[in-house]
């Protein structure tokens, strides 16, 4: 999606429906509005817009389907989810809504058998650590362990964005001795 596109789409009332389709009973139908969701928050300017429709909390629940062994969830459907919640999380404004409403499900696909849901999973504790005012909480939710743990030898692009997170959480001084404690 063209982010100016994007942008237009919005402003045409497409959230509304997109959130119709993310609660809808099509697995097919939910896909695809978590791939559009995902595409539209590219877009610095409507990532704020998205949060605040509540995209967030129906991000979140499809996801959910994926840690819980006994449904059968979509992986490419989780994926867009997270990818999407990755996004969102670029914009400092939406951090909070992101911790509050997202952080247990992220910290569940931090250990992740697929590879692209881990790496979008790390990817969002890498964009709330590089905010100073989340280090604290995040720390507190228990992303140490899952970052220290993704830090080292595998994916390329999993161990970046934990770097990232490592680094962001190491402005902290009391989380940096913590950081040297896990190793």
């Amino acid at each position: 999606v063209n982010c100016e596109y994007g942008r237009e789409i919005l402003q045409l009332g497409a959230i509304e429906l997109l959130i119709q389709l993310l609660d809808s009973n099509d697995a097919g139908a939910k896909r695809m509005a978590a791939m559009a969701v995902s595409n539209i928050a590219t877009n610095l300017k409507n990532q704020t817009t998205l949060v605040q429709q509540g995209v967030v909390e129906y991000l979140t629940n499809i996801a959910n389907i994926g840690l819980d062994p006994k449904q059968a969830g979509d992986a490419e459907t989780e994926r867009f989810c997270l990818l999407a919640i990755s996004n969102l999380a670029v914009t400092q404004d939406n951090h909070e809504t992101i911790i509050q409403d997202a952080m247990k499900t992220v910290l569940g696909f931090t250990k992740s058998r697929d590879l692209k849901s881990r790496k979008f999973a790390v990817f969002v504790l890498g964009n709330l650590a590089a905010n100073q005012d989340n280090i604290e909480k995040i720390f507190d939710g228990g992303v140490l362990k899952p970052i220290v743990d993704n830090a080292f030898p595998g994916d390329d692009n999993v161990q970046f964005q934990a770097v990232a997170a490592l680094r962001g959480m190491a402005v902290h001084p009391d989380i940096r001795v913590e950081i040297v404690k896990a190793g």
